[in-house]
């Protein structure tokens, strides 16, 4: 099942790159930057900012910057993907 998941993780960060013309692997293996996250969430870096006030993303803040844990805000997107699939008719 671990497997399953970690394809589709990957699959659909593939897709959000190719969907908004990116070329390259986005952030690195442990952290993402706000801007990172919203590219694979396909939203705007001010809805990324408003999930972390809320407290639904978890993010560690280095001085300035925000980073969010690459692996905790997949599981998270995924989770949140699997809850609107439920939805769709």
């Amino acid at each position: 099942m671990k497997g399953e998941d970690n394809r589709r993780i990957e699959a659909y960060r593939r897709a959000v790159l190719e969907r908004d013309g990116h070329s390259k692997n986005i952030g690195n293996d442990v952290y993402l930057t706000v801007n990172e996250a919203a590219v694979l969430a396909g939203v705007n870096p001010a809805t990324v900012h408003k999930w972390i006030k809320k407290g639904k993303v978890e993010a560690v803040q280095s001085s300035k910057t925000i980073r969010i844990p690459r692996q905790e805000f997949e599981g998270w997107l995924q989770g949140r993907e699997k809850e609107f699939d439920c939805y769709m008719w």
